[in-house]
């Protein structure tokens, strides 16, 4: 049975969704012409209309009726609907008749992070003889950064795109672009709904609904700083309940030194008013409005502006919790996937730090994977936006559509020993051996039969790195230096800017930088 009840609870909630003023049956601005819904789930309709307005919705033979609640809220949800690549119209009926036409049905993925997710495919060269064309993938992008409270925000209005030729398809996120493509490649002849909510320079606590600073005990000191703008929460209701006092004393003051000819009392207290780039910004102008779409995965590309942040992990593990109820439509929230890139080298923000935490959320959000960039070119917006779309759809080929034979990552450390004097390393996902490689922009890497591998650090009871000679045997790494007796640990490319040969497997993906020792 479909949990319309638990959705509608939902969306009671979260009222941003709906427009303040509701008028004439409209379905909320996410769903236009050229659109794509998700196949083989139940899928949510929403939007608002006058109160009491009966609103009956028709889509690939189904009709499903519901009526607009005292604020103008309507919701209902489809049957599961099957693969179609044939367009269908889709009717919004109440006094008026809102009719969007060119619907497909396939899989929606949501593309989002910061400005390396932003850019679109005009801004990034292309693979030589690339046909331009591809009406079977489409894209929507939508809202800015928005203050708080949610519940004043209406998402402004955006249409859906069809890559139908060069000027269309040049618009397209590029992440987002050649994800769909190699799926489509690869014999999933399925409609790919893009989408796209990036925005530069952001940092992931932006990205996180309000509520979810509560789930970690790491993450209370960025939960009062939310809740200071909610009065009706414990800790908002303490401050305010301080700054009341303290606004009308100085109210008392600044009308007795307005009749007195006098200067205003300086500082002046304000009750708390969040910017506009404050944590949730991102979720509350650009996820909230698309919530609860029933969607089939996320990919996230984002960490350059976090290169400090030693709770990356921690908060993407509470940012895919949240998305993962918000767009759960049957209780099928745990198995939405979710994968995010290793970031690439560069001088500037992409450092070791955050490249680790990246590779330690693997171990805190099920069902995820992680697409590493470590051998593209140098630059904090490196050029080839190609590789990064297939390598995340190399996970959701092996994950989500059922390709057990396609690799769908480089080497990630599994483990390691000491055996005297040596680290031995072993690594998930070493299929056909390690390899040294050198990767030149969009070509493939050229893999070499070397033997030895940079980039290697072993450290004794002391912590104290130093270089280490790392060797390949088979699908381990053994490492060692002269100047450590003991070793403990090992770390591998633990700087921006690792220069080549990396490590690869056989498959020509590159290896995960890891240590076993963090900052």
């Amino acid at each position: 049975m479909i949990r319309e009840l638990s959705l509608w609870c939902l969306l009671l909630l979260t009222p941003a969704i709906w427009s303040a003023k509701a008028a004439a049956a409209e379905p909320a601005d996410v769903f236009g012409d050229h659109m794509v819904l998700q196949r083989d789930k139940p899928t949510p309709v929403w939007g608002t209309a006058e109160p009491g307005e009966t609103v009956t919705v028709n889509f690939a033979g189904q009709n499903k009726t519901t009526t607009a609640d005292k604020d103008g809220k309507w919701l209902l949800v489809f049957d599961p609907l099957a693969a179609s690549t044939e367009p269908q119209t889709l009717t919004v009926a109440g006094k008026h008749t809102v009719t969007i036409k060119d619907v497909l049905v396939g899989d929606v993925w949501i593309f989002s992070g910061q400005s390396n997710m932003g850019r679109n495919v005009g801004r990034h060269p292309t693979p030589d003889g690339m046909k331009w064309s591809h009406p079977l993938i489409r894209y929507w992008g939508a809202g800015k950064d928005q203050p708080y409270p949610i519940e004043k925000f209406k998402s402004p209005p955006e249409a859906w795109t069809v890559c139908q030729d060069e000027e269309t398809t040049k618009g397209c996120c590029a992440v987002g672009f050649y994800f769909a493509r190699h799926i489509q490649q690869q014999g999933i002849d399925v409609p790919q709904g893009i989408l796209w909510q990036a925005w530069a320079g952001s940092i992931i606590q932006e990205w996180i609904p309000r509520h979810g600073f509560r789930l970690e005990p790491e993450l209370k000191e960025l939960a009062d700083r939310v809740d200071v703008y909610y009065p009706h929460t414990p800790h908002g209701r303490e401050v305010w309940k301080q700054r009341l006092p303290e606004i009308e004393q100085w109210h008392a003051e600044a009308k007795e030194a307005m009749a007195e000819n006098k200067p205003f009392p300086y500082p002046q207290p304000l009750m708390p008013e969040p910017g506009p780039r404050d944590l949730c910004g991102f979720y509350n102008g650009k996820i909230h409005p698309i919530v609860p779409m029933a969607i089939k995965g996320v990919v996230w590309y984002q960490g350059e502006s976090d290169f400090r942040n030693r709770l990356w992990d921690i908060e993407m593990k509470v940012m895919a919790s949240t998305w993962r109820d918000l767009f759960s439509v049957e209780g099928d929230g745990a198995e939405i996937p979710f994968y995010w890139m290793q970031l690439q080298r560069s001088g500037d923000y992409c450092s070791p730090l955050v490249r680790q935490e990246q590779f330690n959320a693997l171990n805190l959000v099920p069902n995820s994977g992680m697409a590493v960039l470590l051998d593209f070119d140098v630059n904090v917006h490196p050029a080839n936006k190609v590789d990064a779309g297939i390598r995340a759809a190399l996970w959701a080929l092996n994950r989500d559509y059922g390709r057990k034979d396609v690799v769908p990552s480089g080497p990630l450390y599994k483990s390691h020993r000491v055996e005297g004097a040596k680290v031995i390393v072993e690594f998930d996902y070493a299929s056909g051996g390690l390899r040294l490689g050198e990767k030149d922009m969009l070509s493939p890497p050229k893999l070499t039969a070397d033997k030895e591998l940079p980039n290697v650090e072993v450290a004794g009871e002391d912590r104290r790195w130093q270089k280490a000679v790392g060797k390949i045997e088979g699908d381990k790494l053994v490492a060692w230096s002269d100047k450590v007796e003991k070793p403990v640990h090992v770390r591998y490319c633990y700087t921006n800017v690792p220069p080549p040969p990396l490590l690869y497997n056989g498959a020509g993906l590159p290896a995960a930088m890891f240590t076993t020792l963090p900052d």
